[in-house]
């Protein structure tokens, strides 16, 4: 796969859980247990995310700069949320649950676009 496809297909995933965040947030935040501004506040931060990728998935003359710094940021979110996890109090389970599980989502954007990265680099 490519990685402008990985990069819109981050985008696609992270958008969706914009959506989620900020649609649902009063909902999701008492299930969860976080304040709702935090929820909807992660959703609009995801929202700027899904903004950055796309801008970079259509700008191959910036795709050796914006490739790397998607992969740290998906990277940077699975360390934040490992601190999150670990941490007792932070949220509720299912809150706990719902994290783990989107994280594993971007655990393996992190994957495919470090190996695609890896694999072009080798190539040039």
């Amino acid at each position: 796969m490519r990685i402008e496809t990985m990069l819109r297909a981050n985008a696609a995933y992270s958008g969706l859980a914009a959506l989620v965040l900020i649609v649902g947030g009063s909902n999701l935040a008492h299930v969860f247990a976080v304040d709702a501004r935090l929820s909807i506040g992660v959703g609009f931060g995801l929202l700027g995310w899904v903004v950055f990728l796309l801008w970079g998935a259509g700008r191959p003359q910036h795709l050796p700069r914006v490739a790397p710094m998607a992969a740290a940021g998906d990277v940077g979110w699975i360390v934040g949320a490992g601190i999150i996890l670990a941490i007792p109090g932070t949220m509720s389970g299912s809150g706990k649950v719902a994290l783990a599980v989107a994280t594993v989502g971007v655990a393996v954007f992190a994957i495919l676009q470090v190996t695609e990265l890896r694999r072009i680099r080798v190539r040039l």
